[in-house]
Order: C-alpha cells, then structure tokens, then sequence
C-alpha cells in the first residue's frame, strides 16, 4: 500500500514539477488504476456538472474500454441532492 501511495504522490509532483496543471480527469486516471486491488473497484466514473447544472458530463471512468468519456446527459434525469 505504501509503494502505491509514494507512486501516486510521484506522478503528481513529476505533474507540478513540469508546471502543468493537474485536472480531476488526470487524478482520477492515475489513481483509479492504481487502487483497484486495494479498494476492489469493478467499475468506477468521474461527472462534471456544468455551471447551469442542466447537465452533467462523464470525464472519466474505469475501466476505460467501457466508458464514453465526454458524454452529457441532462441532470434533470438524474437523481441529484442540493447542497
């Protein structure tokens, strides 16, 4: 667990050494991977809402064969919370 933690603590400083930004997309891609035999994750997505939220916009997902990255549906759809 340990080695896996330094990893994903490298890939982010090797990103903020070469002074790219670090997206959610990004994390997600590099960590998901990475846990899935720790936490046991069979599928997992990563949802954007737009600033209007009338939409939400898959970003990312695992495993990625089967997920549609960029795909928007309305959230008027979805079962959402307010915050």
């Amino acid at each position: 667990m340990n080695v896996t933690k330094d990893k994903i603590v490298e890939q982010i400083f090797l990103k903020l050494g070469r002074k790219e930004g670090i997206k959610m997309r990004d994390v997600f891609n590099l960590f998901i991977p990475d846990l899935v035999d720790i936490l046991k994750i069979q599928r997992c997505s990563l949802f954007s809402v737009m600033e209007d939220r009338e939409r939400v916009i898959l970003e990312a997902g695992y495993p990625r064969e089967s997920t549609e990255s960029a795909a928007s549906f309305p959230s008027a759809n979805r079962t959402s919370t307010k915050l």
